[in-house]
């Protein structure tokens, strides 16, 4: 049984990611690639109720709101008349429900074959991509007009204490948790991280070592690359990164990211760094944006809102 939720469970990723782009476009998606989805859909519902039968009952629930979310994603498609609204609804549903069976193969340490990997899924989010901007340049003006070193240390230190006091409130209560994930954050969250330490959390994390051990510009310059970068990868990745570079992040996402972060750390230091010409910003703009994109391509275990600022921050400290 523990196998076939596995592979029911890597199924479903495959199956969200590869539908997003369908859901999305609603209407306006080719009638054959609509078809098509619809019948992988009510396959996999029905999959999902025959495991259902030979399920423990811890699962039983989890199973059912899964097959029915595939339903009603089915129904929905081939509708005469689609609801966008109510589609989009259940798609975000379904991806939570993926979540919550990825926490529990984990949680039941359920044996995983190798090759077999049960990735977090990225849904396309334009209000996460621009706080994610937003947060980063904020940081990176407070920084440089505003605070001390001891104020920023002093604020990211606050702020970190307040964000890993709601975490473990989120780890023991499920009351918590979806108070958190589901309505004061739900514009920006993601649906895995209801069950593992939010994106916030480790950028703050690597905003205040940043602040401690590395110079000023070099922490902002790693604020930098991650605001304008990250975001830039996603948006690229999803709309034209058929062709895959390394598990789902693809050539699209890595030169966007390339691109958009060595020209705002060339502007940057050009503009604010004293004693740095154009050619230089240029030179040590390009590495900095190659070493971003390379960490955020390999960042698997860690999380690319702490490995990348520092990485990037650390190269700055050197080459300035």
């Amino acid at each position: 049984m523990a196998e076939e939720i596995i592979d029911l469970t890597s199924g479903l990723y495959r199956f969200l990611i590869a539908g997003e782009a369908t859901v999305l476009a609603g209407k306006r998606a080719a009638e054959e690639a609509r078809a098509g989805f619809l019948q992988r859909a009510s396959h996999l519902s029905e999959r999902f109720q025959e495991a259902r039968r030979d399920a423990g009952e811890r699962l039983d629930q989890r199973l059912d709101e899964i097959s029915d979310s595939l339903g009603r994603v089915a129904a929905e498609l081939d509708a005469r008349r689609t609801r966008t609204g109510t589609l989009n609804e259940t798609w975000k549903g379904l991806g939570q429900q993926y979540e919550a069976l990825v926490h529990h193969v984990h949680e039941g340490r359920l044996s995983v074959s190798a090759g077999v990997r049960l990735e977090h899924i990225k849904p396309r989010n334009y209000s996460r991509n621009l706080f994610h901007v937003g947060m980063g340049l904020a940081s990176i003006l407070a920084y440089e007009l505003l605070l001390s070193r001891g104020q920023m240390i002093l604020l990211g230190s606050s702020l970190l204490g307040m964000f890993i006091i709601m975490d473990i409130l989120r780890r023991y209560s499920p009351y918590w948790n979806e108070q958190f994930v589901q309505r004061a954050f739900s514009l920006i969250s993601r649906p895995g991280e209801a069950y593992r330490i939010p994106s916030a959390t480790w950028y703050l994390a690597g905003l205040l070592v940043g602040a401690v051990f590395l110079p000023k510009h070099a922490v902002e310059l790693g604020a930098l690359v991650l605001a304008v970068g990250d975001p830039i990868a996603s948006l690229a990745g999803k709309r034209w990164g058929s062709v895959k570079l390394l598990g789902q992040k693809s050539w699209a996402g890595s030169g966007g990211f390339v691109i958009v972060a060595f020209m705002a750390t060339t502007t940057f230091l050009w503009l604010v760094v004293p004693g740095v010409g154009l050619a230089r910003a240029a030179t040590i703009g390009a590495a900095l944006a190659l070493l971003g994109a390379v960490t955020e391509l390999f960042s698997r275990r860690v999380d690319d809102n702490l490995s990348i600022p520092l990485a990037v921050g650390l190269l700055a400290a050197i080459l300035l």
